[in-house]
C-alpha cells in the first residue's frame, strides 16, 4: 500500500511539475513581492527563485500543495506535499508525502527528490499565506548526477 502512495505521489507530482512549469515560465507579473521569498542552497550555493511563485489553487482542492517558482535563468523547481490529512491548512514536519523536482531549461536536466533523504516542514499555513522550509538531495535518471538543495525555505501568499 505504502508503495503504490509513492508511486500516485510521483506520477502527480510529475504531471503536476510539467503542466505548471509550461504555465508559469513567462508571467513576470507575479514575481515575488518583498513580504514573499523562496530560495534554496544548491550544491551550497544559495538560488532564489523570483518568477511565478504561487501557490497552486487547483491543487488544493484535490488536498495537495504544490509550490513551483521559476527564475530568470530557465531554472524551475517544483515542491509537491500530499498529505495523509486531507487539510488545506496542514502544518507540520513530512517525508514521505514530499516529493520535489529541480528542471533546468525545460528538459535539459530534471532532479528528482530522492525518497531516502527529503524533509518539508510546513510551519505556517493559513488561508492568506504558506511558510516553510525543506531540504532534499536530487536525482538525475539521465546521467546519474546528484544535487543537493539544502535551506530551502518560502513563504508564499496563496
Amino acid at each position: 500500500m505504502m508503495k503504490n502512495t509513492l508511486k500516485r505521489i510521483a506520477q502527480i507530482s510529475l504531471i503536476l511539475f510539467i503542466t505548471i512549469s509550461l504555465f508559469s515560465c513567462d508571467k513576470d507579473d507575479e514575481k515575488l513581492s518583498k513580504t514573499q521569498y523562496f530560495k534554496v542552497k544548491i550544491d551550497g550555493v544559495e538560488h532564489p527563485f523570483k518568477n511565478s511563485v504561487f501557490v497552486n489553487k487547483s491543487s488544493l482542492n484535490i488536498g495537495l500543495i504544490t509550490i513551483t517558482p521559476s527564475d530568470d535563468s530557465g531554472k524551475t523547481i517544483s515542491i509537491v506535499l500530499a498529505p495523509e490529512n486531507k487539510n488545506v491548512e496542514v502544518t507540520g514536519t513530512f517525508t514521505k508525502e514530499f516529493t520535489a523536482g529541480f528542471l533546468i531549461d525545460g528538459v535539459s536536466g530534471v532532479w528528482d527528490a530522492d525518497l531516502k533523504d527529503r524533509t518539508i516542514t510546513i510551519l505556517t499555513n493559513n488561508s492568506e499565506y504558506i511558510e516553510g522550509t525543506f531540504s532534499f538531495t536530487g536525482h538525475n535518471a539521465v546521467d546519474n548526477s546528484i544535487k543537493k538543495f539544502t535551506e530551502g525555505n518560502f513563504k508564499i501568499r496563496k
